[in-house]
């Protein structure tokens, strides 16, 4: 899991990311190859100058969406799917843009992973 990852998680929930914390998971720190392909989505995206739009990803999002295409993970998103894309690309949302054919990240939803693990928290 990529220190950008996990450190989302932590802003969202102290106590998902202990419970993250007791569980064998590596967490890796950002590469030079992981920032290239964030430029790149970036760049698909035409998100230029840091110009991200209110409504779609922001840079954390695009590093973690990078981390999970440079290591062929999948990624869990607790965003909801834009079943109709935006035409502005830079309204994508997490599950919109690991669907891009550049990008091609198999993206699963966050309570369905937390339903399947059947951890109860308080």
């Amino acid at each position: 899991m990529s220190d950008v990852a996990f450190e989302e998680v932590e802003r969202v929930s102290q106590e998902c990311a202990d419970w993250l914390g007791l569980i064998p998971i590596e967490r890796i720190e950002t590469s030079g190859t992981v920032l290239a392909r964030a430029q790149m989505i970036m760049h698909t995206l035409g998100i230029e100058g840091g110009d991200f739009h209110s409504d779609g990803v922001d840079e954390n999002d695009l590093i973690i969406v990078a981390t999970c295409a440079e290591n062929g993970w999948p990624l869990t998103s607790n965003e909801s799917v834009q079943n109709t894309k935006p035409a502005n690309m830079k309204r994508y949302k997490i599950p919109a843009v690991c669907q891009l054919e550049s990008v091609s990240v198999e993206c699963g939803n966050f309570i369905d992973y937390l339903k399947a693990t059947k951890e109860v928290f308080g």
